[in-house]
Order: C-alpha cells, then sequence, then structure tokens
C-alpha cells in the first residue's frame, strides 16, 4: 500500500479563464500563516497576481481578487528568513487557505551552507535527503558560468512530515503528466534547493550540467515500484511537471535534475474528489477546520470555507475514514474505494457548537436604543459591550450615529418623539453623555467630526438640513440627509428628495445620482467619493463617482466603508419569506406585517457568507397601531445591516436580528461572530471602532 497525503482548498464555481498570468478574478479569499510551531506569523508579503497584502499580528490575510491561471488561483508568501512558498488551487468563488512557512538554517530537515562553485557539493539533511553538485556546474541568471561561492538553502519535506500539506507547495497535488493529462501525485517526498551569490542574486544548474538527487523512502510506503517519476512545481502556473524517472537503489531512490525548483517524487493515480460540509448541532456552518480522510496507509486532509464546505482530493479506489475533530468534539463516516473521475458527495459532519466566548476587543462603541419596563425607548450607547443610557426612558429617544474624535470625545446624534407618534420631533446631539437640542431640526442621522468641527446630517419637517456646530443649513432639493463626510475642505451629504431622487451634496450644492431612489451613507478616499443607497427600494446600489453599480442580490444599501482597496457595504438581501405575515390588532383595526430579509455584506460588490448572521426580524413598535381606523394599515419590516466599519483586518456591522426566537435585539457582527448587546427589545443603528 501506499502512504499518500494531500490537500483541497474549497470551491463552488468556475468562470471561463484566460491564459493569461495576471488574469485577476473575483473571489473570496481567505487565510492564515503559521509557523511551524503552529503561531501565527506576522509580516507575511502575500502576492496573487497584481494584488498584495500583509499578513495582520493574528497571521491572517484575505483577498477579494486573486490570479487565475488555467482555473488555478495562484498565492506566493514572502518573508525574510524563510523559504518562500507558492500555493495554489482550483479558483472557486469562496477559499480558504491554511499556510505554514519554514525558516532557513540548519534543523533536521533544512541545511544552509555554502561550497565553491568550481569544487562542487554534495549536500545531506538528517532526514538522509542528499543532493550533489557536480564542480564548475553552476551558472549565473544570464546563462554564463558561475565560478564564485554558491550560497545554499535546502529543504527537504517527508510525507510523514507534521503539517506536510500546510508545507508544501501548490496545495492539493494535482499534476500534468507527460501525455498532459491531469493525475493526483501520491508523495515520497520533495525538496526545495534555492542558490544564490554573495549578493543574494539567484544562481542555477549550468546547461548541460545535471543535479544528482538522492530520496530515503519514507516508513510505511508499502512495496517500492522499480522507478518512481520526478516532477517540478511550475510557479507561474501552479501545477507539478512531469520531468526524469528516479531508479530505485536499494533503500533509496536516484534521479538527475537539470534546474531547481521545487521537485517531488511522486507516482501517479486517478483522481476521486470528496465533497460535503461540516456544521454545528445547532446546523451552523463551521469554518476553518481541518477534515481527514485517511486510513492505515493514507492521510489527506482540507479546510472548511465560510459556508463550512471542503473538498478533498484522494487516488482513486481507496477507501477512507472522513474525520474532524473541533469544538471539543468529532464526527466521523467511511467512504468506500471510488472509481477514478468520481465526485462522491459526503453526508455533513456535526461538531458541538463553540462555547468559548468570542472576543469583541476595546474601542468599539455602538449606538441604538433599548425599550424599558414602561415601554419606552431609550437612546443607548454600547462601548465594549457596557451600555450607557443616554435619554431618561420618559419620551421615545433612539440614538442613530456615533463618532468618536481623535482626543477621545464621544459624539452621538438621534432624534426624540412622542410616545404616542411615529414622527420625530426634536433632533438630538450628545457629547459624552450631556444632551443638546439641535436647533431648526427633527431629525439627526449622522455625525462626523473634522477637527474642531461637528457636522451633523438629518432633516426639518420635509427640509434636508446640515448642522457645523449647531448651527443649521437647509440643503436645496432635498427632504432628507441621511449620511455626512468630510473631506479636506469638503463636506458631503448624501441623502434624497422625497423618495424617487437620490442626492449627494458637495459643499451645499446637489448632485441627484443616477438609478437611485435614496441615498443612505456616503465615504471619501482619495479622489473617490462612495455612496450606498437603492433603486426601486428593491434594488441595492453603490454609486463610485457617480457611476451606479447594482449589487448582487441585494434589496438595500444602508452603509459604506472603505479600507484601502476594498470597500465594504452594508444593507440587506434577500427577498421576504413567502407567506410569512403576522396579523396583530388594536381597538378594531389590524396591521399586517410582512417579515423578511437577511442581512447583507458586500465586499467590493461581492456578497459574503454571513453564517451565523441570518436571523429573521420579528420587532413591530405596537405603539404605530394607534394611527389604524377601522381599515387595515400594512407594513413590511426590513432586516438589515445597519452600518458597516472597518479596523485592521476586522470587518464589524451593527444590526437588529432575532436570537433564538426573541424579540428585535440589538447585536454586533464581528469577523463572523455575532454578539448580542442586549437581551430586551433594542435596535443597534450604528458601529465606530477607535
Amino acid at each position: 500500500m501506499l502512504f499518500a497525503i494531500a490537500i483541497g482548498i474549497l470551491f463552488a464555481t468556475c468562470k471561463k479563464e484566460k491564459d493569461d498570468k495576471k488574469n485577476m478574478q473575483n473571489v473570496t479569499l481567505q487565510g492564515v500563516v503559521k509557523d511551524v510551531s503552529g503561531n501565527p506569523l506576522s509580516g507575511v508579503k502575500v502576492v496573487t497576481g497584481t494584488a498584495s497584502t500583509t499578513t495582520s499580528s493574528d497571521g491572517k490575510f484575505s483577498f477579494t481578487q486573486v490570479n487565475v491561471v488555467k482555473k488555478r488561483a495562484i498565492i506566493k508568501f514572502e518573508k525574510s528568513g524563510y523559504f518562500t512558498l507558492t500555493r495554489s488551487n482550483v479558483k472557486e468563488s469562496d477559499m480558504y487557505m491554511v499556510a505554514v512557512m519554514y525558516p532557513k538554517g540548519n534543523s533536521d530537515i533544512s541545511v544552509q551552507t555554502s561550497f565553491k562553485a568550481s569544487e562542487g557539493m554534495t549536500l545531506t539533511v538528517p532526514k538522509g535527503m542528499k543532493v550533489k553538485f557536480p564542480a564548475s556546474s553552476i551558472m549565473k541568471s544570464d546563462g554564463s558560468a558561475y565560478s564564485g561561492t554558491v550560497k545554499v538553502d535546502m529543504m527537504y519535506l517527508s510525507p510523514k512530515a507534521e503539517n506536510f500539506t500546510e508545507m508544501m507547495p501548490g496545495g492539493d497535488l494535482l499534476a500534468l503528466n507527460s501525455n498532459n493529462k491531469e493525475v493526483l501525485l501520491i508523495p515520497w517526498g520533495m525538496v526545495n534547493v534555492n542558490l544564490t551569490d554573495g549578493s543574494g542574486t539567484p544562481l542555477q544548474i549550468k546547461t548541460g550540467s545535471k543535479a544528482e538527487l538522492t530520496f530515503p523512502i519514507p516508513e510505511g510506503m508499502g512495496s517500492n515500484p522499480p522507478t518512481i517519476p520526478l516532477w517540478h512545481f511550475d510557479e507561474e502556473k501552479g501545477i507539478w511537471i512531469q520531468a526524469a524517472d528516479a531508479i530505485l537503489k536499494g533503500d533509496v531512490y536516484v534521479g538527475e535534475v537539470t534546474h531547481f525548483s521545487w521537485v517531488n517524487l511522486d507516482y501517479p493515480a486517478g483522481i476521486v474528489n470528496i465533497k460535503g460540509k461540516v456544521v454545528c448541532e445547532d446546523g451552523y456552518p463551521t469554518a476553518s477546520v481541518k477534515v481527514t480522510a485517511s486510513n492505515n496507509y493514507v492521510y489527506y486532509c482540507a479546510y472548511t470555507n465560510l459556508s463550512g464546505e471542503y473538498s478533498i482530493i484522494i487516488p482513486a479506489q481507496t477507501p477512507v475514514l472522513l474525520s474532524v475533530m473541533a469544538n471539543g468534539g468529532s464526527d466521523s463516516q467511511s467512504v468506500n474505494g471510488q472509481s477514478g473521475g468520481t465526485v462522491y458527495q459526503a453526508q455533513s459532519l456535526v461538531l458541538p457548537c463553540n462555547d468559548t466566548p468570542p472576543e469583541l476587543g476595546s474601542g468599539v462603541y455602538v449606538v441604538g436604543s433599548e425599550i424599558n419596563g414602561q415601554g419606552i425607548r431609550v437612546a443607548t450607547l454600547w462601548k465594549d459591550n457596557q451600555k450607557q443610557s443616554l435619554s431618561d426612558g420618559s419620551i421615545n429617544t433612539e440614538a442613530t450615529s456615533v463618532y468618536v474624535s481623535k482626543n477621545g470625545d464621544i459624539h452621538v446624534v438621534g432624534y426624540e418623539r412622542p410616545n404616542t407618534s411615529v414622527f420625530p420631533i426634536a433632533a438630538k446631539y450628545w457629547k459624552n453623555g450631556i444632551v443638546q437640542n439641535l436647533p431648526n431640526g427633527t431629525y439627526a442621522n449622522s455625525v462626523y467630526v473634522s477637527g474642531s468641527d461637528v457636522y451633523i446630517a438629518g432633516k426639518n419637517g420635509n427640509s434636508a438640513v446640515l448642522w457645523k456646530n449647531g448651527i443649521a443649513q437647509n440643503l436645496p432639493n432635498g427632504t432628507y440627509a441621511n449620511s455626512v463626510y468630510v473631506s479636506g475642505n469638503d463636506v458631503y451629504v448624501a441623502g434624497g428628495n422625497g423618495y424617487s431622487a437620490a442626492v449627494l451634496w458637495k459643499n451645499g450644492i446637489a448632485q441627484n445620482l443616477p438609478n437611485g431612489d435614496y441615498a443612505s451613507s456616503v465615504y471619501v478616499s482619495g479622489n473617490d467619493v462612495y455612496v450606498a443607497g437603492t433603486y426601486s427600494w428593491d434594488a441595492a446600489v453603490l454609486w463610485k463617482n457617480g457611476i451606479a453599480q447594482n449589487l448582487p442580490n441585494g434589496d438595500y444599501a444602508s452603509s459604506v466603508y472603505v479600507s484601502g482597496n476594498d470597500v465594504y457595504v452594508a444593507g440587506c438581501s434577500p427577498k421576504p419569506i413567502t407567506g410569512n405575515i403576522i396579523y396583530i390588532g388594536n381597538s378594531g383595526c389590524w396591521a399586517q406585517i410582512e417579515i423578511g430579509n437577511n442581512l447583507g455584506l458586500w465586499k467590493n460588490g461581492i456578497a459574503q457568507e454571513l453564517p451565523k448572521v441570518n436571523y429573521m426580524l420579528q420587532y413591530m413598535e405596537m405603539n404605530i397601531l394607534s394611527y389604524c381606523s377601522s381599515f387595515g394599515y400594512s407594513f413590511y419590516i426590513s432586516n438589515k445591516a445597519n452600518s458597516v466599519f472597518t479596523s485592521g483586518s476586522d470587518v464589524y456591522f451593527a444590526f437588529s436580528g432575532c436570537i433564538d426566537g426573541e424579540a428585535s435585539l440589538a447585536c454586533l457582527y464581528k469577523n463572523g461572530e455575532v454578539f448580542q448587546l442586549s437581551n430586551i427589545t433594542s435596535s443597534a443603528n450604528c458601529v465606530f471602532v477607535k
């Protein structure tokens, strides 16, 4: 029997590809880089085509576009003092990747040394791998002979090594054989040799020369065939390519190569693709966990994506046990040997739900409201999940926006309305908890601080208003102002005129936005102005410099935030669930409430998977029924993400959702985790992270 290891990286759908080496395509790719001890590795440069990023302190990285060559996504990892690693896999819409980088130096699997090119040298690592360079066998990159000192960094990977699947180049061990046919490689070992001169310039084996490779045979490989092919890793294409054969000589395999990248001693086999999903006991997908497929002789693994999905490629006719272990539990199922070319759909693996409370972190501010015991809405600020009431609970008050200035002052705006009315009567502004009414205003929606100036957007009756340091200015051609942003000397306000024209004001001058009914949020990054809103009340829209882009599967866009090259939009998606209607009545009248709309988050125009967040909103302010008479009054309640904010690699949005069947509760999303801010009926309208 052959001992084999392979890894799959997750995928869903593919598009027609080009052969361009810089063919950037949309994707949701997340991952983490670790060292050999399992610690996160920060400061790693991660490159894919024309895009690059650096891993954060927790080793994480993400991309919304990847370089694709012949349907394979290619990602390169570089860090000083470590072996460079290129990972690749079939490009899919949702991918998760784990990379383990190994430090250069001397260890049981690596060697760092130098030799004179004119004399040659045999390199040996303690695990038994040998590489022999003949005398005068090295050349420069321009093809001329090199006779100076050669610096060598060499690493050998045995298929029995811990983290083998995360340390090897590629990722799925797919290869092209000499007939240009895709095969799966069963690894017997691989070696990486980097040759440089004294200044770090790459060197190679001289044309016409060969280096001799001696591979030890790992334990448990079973019978040893007389020859096994050698393969080299093509970093431009992200796939293994068949080269010469290695010959069995006693208890080692010996072969020759004419140039160095990674070189692999692998036996080819047919391909079986196992697909499945991992969920926790309450049915939610479990992301970023390792799934293995193994028996007494073979071991394969894959990691789940945001939807809990995985894909493992194994050799044909190989029975395996699928298993997963995480969250203090495990699950497994048997899979019989399958014919080559089979795609096998496994049953879901089930784990306990993770009961470890996630960490919210510090400097996180959320505003909204809670309903007290008398049924009155109280304006509320949560700082790091600690609640502070902003109003006294005698009259309905809502906090709509928060901004924390550089000196630590907390600015909050909102509105007040009578307990028997749905219409606001007074715009409110709190600075460090001290409240004041805004003149000539009934509704305050957004606050922004620039230097010592405080800007607030809102409305007064049917007129859009911008306040600067408490002084009101009516905005022309507008009935409401929803969002304000200051960039340099320019003040931008997003809003609308009625509910049929989205409007952007720049320094008080109105511009109607095409294909828009309602503008919810504005953000300025460099010379680019982004506005989020809606069209026809059933299509989420993002405008960039006045040009509209419909967001896929979106009904409404409520907030936009830009971080570097990434544009995040929060809102709601998709349509209400058919037939989910509740009737409530009071004093001979009734209200029809249609409940629906899942939370929506888009990154660079791509809808993001939001496991654990698609709650149904089931809140309705009952006193709205005071406006009912003998006729029916119909309402549609939309569950949407109200505000999005990023800080470093962390993504937050505030929303109000139903948790475990309870009424609407103020919630905060952070990186796939949901933080419940209140245990009574409440709302969360805006998040700010300092």
